[in-house]
């Protein structure tokens, strides 16, 4: 028996990676990463000065959960809740006319604004999921943005590793319905 796909966790992803890079809003993300706070480049690329400047400010989308639910009597239709953490990361210039630190709080905001904005994840309708081969596998039925942490823990291991980056991260769920034909 043939397992029917009901999980589209890749395909969000790749969503809000074309939403972040579409929309004119989100232009100061440089560098978008899928995963969590391992991808983060290695000690020696962040002593290099061009390198931070062409990286950051770099947005990490990290799928987190997902709960399969609700299904129908017939096993066709199933609600799920797919949550993702989101990680801003911004480079804290010493040199820097601007506070980096108020800069990465209004960014963070922007970009969680921009995800809970866009129509296309917001309105059923518009939002089919669809395959390569055109075949509808769902609609995205709602979003929400669970919190914002403008100090995480993770800070303190990259102030630990002599890091001068500023973290903010929160959490977006997408519940979406799958169709099981």
């Amino acid at each position: 028996m043939a397992v029917k796909k009901r999980v589209h966790t890749k395909m969000l992803v790749d969503k809000l990676h074309t939403l972040v890079r579409a929309n004119a809003d989100l232009d100061f993300v440089k560098t978008i990463v899928t995963g969590d706070l391992s991808q983060l480049p290695s000690m020696n690329q962040m002593e290099n000065a061009q390198f931070i400047e062409e990286f950051f400010p770099a947005l990490f989308i990290c799928p987190l959960e997902t709960e399969v639910s609700r299904a129908t009597a017939d096993k066709k239709n199933h609600a799920i809740d797919q949550t993702f953490e989101f990680r801003y990361i911004r480079y804290n210039s010493q040199t820097s006319e601007i506070n980096e630190q108020e800069a990465s709080i209004e960014e963070t905001d922007i970009v969680a604004d921009t995800l809970i904005e866009d129509e296309d994840l917001n309105i059923s309708e518009r939002y089919q999921m669809i395959l390569n081969n055109g075949n509808i596998i769902g609609h995205i039925l709602q979003t929400e943005l669970l919190y914002i942490d403008y100090k995480p823990e993770e800070l303190e291991v990259l102030e630990a590793l002599n890091l001068d980056l500023i973290l903010t991260r929160f959490e977006y769920c997408i519940t979406y319905k799958s169709y099981n034909k």
